[in-house]
């Protein structure tokens, strides 16, 4: 059965460890003007969050309404590449005294969807709807490429089954909609809330 939530994907070992440092010390110095870490006593913080959800309209997002006033999306292969560059990338931004709010997956808790720095109004993220592209995919480590390649194949597999998945809610909530249309206009509330606040005056 594919595994959704494939941890190996989102290891930092995936990617060239050097040419990931000299990139995001770039953009600490370029975006946030700080190259230096801070004292210990200076990092930070890390919200978690939600801001996009499957449904029967499919995906939901509004990742696209976050004020901002500079955005960054970086071209990954998976999901799980994406995450494991960004998770890289949030600690660094902590470290150097920056706050984030950390995007998450809406079908895999685990993994990271944006970054959200909301002192300075950037968004991190691998959605390309957002804004121009910045290609990362070269600072992946060269003997990942099979896996790389894997990636993508399982990647296509797991679009293929959220569309699935979301034709079935459809169906499903058009059968809910028929038979509530059926049962509401007999549905009596104030009965209920009578019964209701007998039994509570029996107790």
């Amino acid at each position: 059965m594919y595994d959704i939530e494939n941890k190996e994907y989102t290891k930092f070992e995936n990617w060239n460890k050097s040419e990931v440092k000299k990139f995001v010390q770039g953009l600490l110095e370029e975006v946030f003007d700080f190259p230096k870490k801070r004292s210990e006593a200076a990092w930070g913080s890390v919200r978690n969050c939600f801001l996009e959800a499957y449904t029967h309209r499919g995906l939901i997002s509004y990742s696209d309404q976050l004020p901002r006033e500079n955005c960054m999306v970086f071209d990954c292969p998976t999901d799980g590449h994406l995450s494991g560059f960004l998770e890289y990338l949030k600690n660094q931004l902590v470290e150097a005294g920056i706050d984030v709010i950390a995007l998450h997956h809406p079908l895999c808790a685990g993994y990271l969807s944006h970054l959200y720095c909301p002192e300075q109004g950037l968004l991190l993220t691998g959605d390309q709807s957002l804004g121009s592209v910045t290609e990362v995919g070269d600072l992946l480590n060269h003997n990942h490429y099979r896996q790389y390649h894997k990636g993508l194949h399982e990647h296509a597999i797991c679009q293929k089954l959220i569309e699935g998945a979301i034709h079935q809610l459809k169906h499903a909530k058009m059968m809910h909609d028929e038979l509530e249309a059926v049962y509401i206009e007999h549905m009596d509330f104030n009965k209920w809330e009578e019964k209701f606040r007998e039994t509570l005056a029996s107790i």
